[in-house]
């Protein structure tokens, strides 16, 4: 049975945490960290439509049956549409903080 070293182990974590700095301060991590996490609340919904809609279907009732269909549809089938928008909202946002929040241009269109 391995002894554990709490030394080693802080010592380890004390080496590697400058390194993991720089990688979590990365814009384009943050980026991807940012529209993953915005994506969060539709894949839910839309995971907990699915399952839903396959319990009504198993219950012969075909009109909620449809709608969370449907539900499912807009959530995760148009995941990279959202994804798309999220992943420029956020670059910009971490490129130029100081100017521009990532949506004024987009409330132009």
């Amino acid at each position: 049975m391995m002894k554990f070293n709490k030394e080693k182990v802080t010592g380890l974590f004390n080496n590697m945490s400058p390194t993991l700095d720089k990688i979590g301060k990365n814009k384009y991590l943050q980026t991807i960290m940012g529209a993953m996490m915005a994506l969060l609340p539709p894949i839910i919904l839309g995971s907990l439509a699915t399952l839903l809609s396959i319990y009504t279907k198993d219950l012969n009732y075909k009109p909620l049956s449809n709608i969370l269909n449907g539900i499912g549809t807009i959530t995760i089938g148009a995941m990279a549409l959202y994804l798309s928008f999220l992943m420029a909202k956020y670059l910009v946002q971490n490129f130029m903080s100081d100017q521009d929040d990532g949506t004024e241009q987009v409330l132009y269109l």
